[in-house]
């Protein structure tokens, strides 16, 4: 199964959202003026977080999804037909996880 997690945050209410964009906007304006090309990015980390996982059955370790056989595949330069086929025998479960701001 290949597990998508999707991250993204929201806030409790008008309140909080205003006051989130109250802040960024006046760090903005705090530092705009030390570089002609001021730019505001955010980033939203969680420790360990990765985007997408393959998981299989506790018990089950089926040898064409083992990262020996992907090596093998690519040395043989097959490895865009060897996720073609593992792509169609894996089902996919997104799981979204939401940070509330409150």
């Amino acid at each position: 199964m290949r597990l998508k997690i999707l991250k993204s945050f929201s806030f409790g209410d008008d309140s909080i959202k205003e006051s989130y964009r109250n802040a960024k906007t006046e760090a903005y304006t705090e530092n705009e003026h030390r570089d002609d090309h001021c730019t505001v990015t955010e980033n939203f980390s969680v420790h360990g977080y990765v985007e997408n996982i393959l998981v299989s059955e506790e018990d089950v370790n089926p040898c064409l999804m083992s990262t020996t056989t992907y090596w093998i595949f690519s040395l043989l330069l097959l490895s865009w037909p060897y996720r073609v086929w593992l792509h169609l025998h894996t089902s996919e479960f997104v799981f979204h996880l939401e940070k509330k701001i409150s």
